[in-house]
């Protein structure tokens, strides 16, 4: 029995009796692929672009249009694959099926389709194509959009995680330039955390390509081998990490330091659970820094029990340690407001005198307010007006976040713009549950505060990179040509109840207008396609690879794009 995916069956139940329905004189079906709408995509930046970053076709074809169809069909005995194909169609839709058809396609010995794309790493406006697909043997037009299905579940995603990671580098770069010296840090503030929250394996693999055509930061070490099988990497660094604790490294440490603790400790002597935490984390992230890694950059997680008595009192023991190490330590929140974690409060920098003092100040604008030297959080009360809780006392070092309490203890550089960077000795990454909206706002309170944009590195993970369906872009493989009895039909969808479903007509091409940006010709004839002004290039055609894209070819696009729009 195959363990692995039989191609046949990765269509939809309803697509199995198309070949019964379309005109029997009909000799080619031509389908595109379009983003036709962005109202769900949640991660564009300001002023971003309207357009989705081509990726991950290349990959598609190679792995599933030619590696699954060759491996699980074509080099199959054709009774056992086709006799495993008719007897699933036949018991689950009770029929006898022909297959005579598909027994034609095994003897051919390969897909005579072709694909069409626009290149890799280039930015395709919403409601142009990025690929079309259309067949090229006249027995087989069937085909077309026997694919459709396939196609569309390995290609949609891919897209929508390069666009979002192209959104986020966009971020990074915009404030790299405002606040920082460079954007040397960039290729690496972004670090792909999604693995464990994708759909599965196979998402790791393919999917999570889309983030290391922006970043070189990645977790998901699936991407690298994606990226060396299917576009040339394997001499190229891809992308990378740095040693990293979780959780379960640190309370299994520091539980055990506990125990050796007690059995060394006089019974009478009562100490608090706290200050066995605490007493033992310090002792165990030494060993960490000193003796695991005692050189490079490394991350710990900080947050196990409690994230500012490691930042506020064991980094500053530590500080002789930290500072001798010849790397980075990068101090890993994973809980709490991201954007007050990392950036603090919105507050005045004014000391007030009593209650009222401070109510005159409007506190509405602020998060909270000092008064007699302690913070009191500003909410809005029963009647709807701005108040301060007084009883609430919010500490000095929450209010000022990670990095400004990294800076007190460690110091740093003001860079020639004018932005505090922290000593490259410490750094700060926060990857739980990150947004461009998030990231954004830290930004924002950070340069308030005088920081450079590169004092923060970001884990993007599956709250961006899974939350995402096919309809995000409104992604859709339709046919709108085709050939019957020696005559080209030129179709659209328009259905009256959705006419954003409105599709392009007839055959297809995609051209560059004045500003360099694609633009979709529709209404032409099937002999247009082929002329040299259509951006949309063979990509495959007849059971082969017909272009092929390096990764720093992809990364290159990617580049160019980013310029235009920083």
């Amino acid at each position: 029995m195959s363990r692995k995916p039989n191609p046949l069956l990765a269509t939809d139940f309803y697509k199995i009796g198309h070949i019964n329905q379309y005109n029997k004189l009909t000799t080619l079906i031509f389908s595109n692929f379009t983003p036709r709408a962005d109202k769900l995509f949640q991660h564009y930046v300001e002023n971003a672009p309207r357009a989705v970053l081509v990726a991950g076709v290349q990959g598609v074809i190679q792995s599933f249009v030619i590696d699954l169809w060759n491996d699980g069909f074509f080099k199959q005995p054709k009774a056992k694959v086709i006799g495993q194909y008719k007897r699933l169609v036949d018991k689950s839709l009770n029929v006898d099926l022909d297959v005579k058809h598909i027994e034609a396609l095994h003897d051919l010995g390969y897909l005579p389709l072709e694909i069409r794309c626009l290149p890799e790493g280039t930015l395709c406006p919403i409601q142009v194509p990025i690929y079309t697909v259309h067949n090229t043997d006249d027995r087989f037009a069937w085909l077309t959009n026997y694919f459709e299905s396939g196609l569309s579940a390995e290609t949609w995603k891919v897209i929508t995680n390069a666009t979002t990671a192209f959104n986020y580098r966009l971020l990074f770069e915009r404030y790299a330039e405002k606040t920082c010296d460079d954007n040397s840090h960039v290729d690496f503030q972004g670090h792909d955390f999604a693995f464990r929250g994708l759909s599965g394996i196979y998402d790791g693999y393919g999917s999570s390509f889309g983030h290391i055509l922006s970043f070189k930061g990645t977790d998901t070490v699936l991407a690298i081998q994606y990226a060396e099988d299917f576009y040339g990497a394997e001499d190229t660094f891809v992308a990378g990490s740095i040693p990293a604790s979780e959780h379960s490294v640190a309370t299994t440490n520091i539980g055990a330091i506990i125990e050796d603790q007690r059995k060394h400790r006089m019974t009478q002597v009562h100490v608090s659970i706290d200050t066995e935490r605490y007493l033992a984390e310090k002792e165990f992230l030494n060993r960490y820094i000193t003796e695991i890694y005692p050189a490079g950059f490394v991350s710990y997680v900080a947050d196990s029990y409690d994230y500012w008595s490691v930042l506020t009192k064991i980094a500053v023991e530590l500080k002789e340690e930290i500072m001798a190490r010849e790397g980075r330590l990068v101090f890993r929140p994973d809980s709490g407001d991201p954007v007050k974690v990392v950036a603090g409060y919105i507050w005045d920098n004014t000391n007030y005198s009593d209650y009222s003092e401070a109510m005159e100040a409007e506190p509405e604008a602020y998060e909270v307010v000092c008064i007699n030297g302690k913070y009191h959080p500003v909410y809005q009360n029963q009647y709807g007006y701005m108040d301060i809780d007084e009883h609430i006392e919010i500490p000095e070092h929450e209010v000022k976040g990670s990095v400004e309490v990294l800076w007190e203890i460690f110091g740093g550089e003001v860079n020639p713009k004018g932005y505090k960077v922290l000593d490259t000795h410490v750094g700060v990454i926060y990857g739980d549950s990150i947004t461009l909206k998030r990231a954004t706002e830290i930004f924002e309170r950070l340069e308030a505060k005088g920081f450079a944009s590169s004092n923060i590195v970001f884990g993007i993970g599956s709250y961006t990179y899974n939350y995402n369906t096919r309809d995000t872009f409104g992604f859709a493989c339709k046919a709108t040509g085709s050939i019957i009895d020696g005559e080209e039909i030129l179709v659209s969808k328009e259905p009256k109840t959705d006419i954003k479903k409105k599709s392009a007509k007839g055959f297809l091409s995609v051209v560059k207008d004045s500003d360099g940006d694609y633009r979709l010709v529709d209404g032409l004839s099937f002999e247009d396609i082929s002329a040299p002004e259509n951006e949309l290039a063979v990509a495959f055609r007849d059971g082969k690879l017909e272009r092929f894209q390096t990764l720093e070819q992809i990364r290159d696009n990617v580049s160019v794009e980013l310029k235009k729009h920083i």
